[in-house]
């Protein structure tokens, strides 16, 4: 599936991204992560539920990039 933006006659066309795989969903799933490792103190691991796989690859991404000490648990 491509990505598509442009514009015509002023109407604003959004990024159509459906992909759990795209680098744009797998970058917006890493804040989770993120959120994750700023909001709790002392983690050992992460339990990250899969469906497609865009969850687990962004916040496991951002998860061991800032602290690969953290086990990540796939349920």
């Amino acid at each position: 599936m491509k990505v598509k933006r442009g514009t015509k006659n002023d109407v604003i066309f959004p990024v159509y991204a459906v992909r759990y795989d795209h680098p744009h969903i797998i970058a917006g799933q890493g804040t989770v992560g993120l959120e994750i490792v700023e909001q709790v103190e002392n983690i050992d691991a992460v339990i990250i539920p899969v469906g497609g796989g865009g969850l687990i690859a962004g916040a496991a991404l951002a998860i061991k990039t800032l602290h690969p000490e953290i086990q990540i648990v796939v349920s």
